[in-house]
């Protein structure tokens, strides 16, 4: 599991080795589940990629500059 996020598991794996002992394997465990939990939710929604942003109800898989990240969150606001 660890190619789909190289740099997160090392940053963990890193944390890990400066924690050390029980504490080590407890941190790693809970970073691990957090990330497939992530993992979880993405496929749900069908991401297959990052970034991907979710405002209200509407998402927008992919990259979006600051126009458009405030007009999402714009329409999220309308929509209550």
């Amino acid at each position: 599991s660890d190619h789909f996020y190289p740099s997160c598991t090392s940053a963990i794996a890193d944390r890990g080795e400066s924690i050390g002992g029980e504490s080590r394997a407890v941190a790693r465990r809970e970073a691990q589940a957090a990330i497939d939990r992530d993992r979880a939710l993405a496929k749900e929604f069908g991401l297959t990629g990052t970034p991907a942003f979710i405002a209200g109800l509407e998402l927008a898989p992919g990259a979006l500059d600051l126009k458009g990240l405030k007009e999402l969150i714009s329409r999220a606001g309308e929509k209550k």
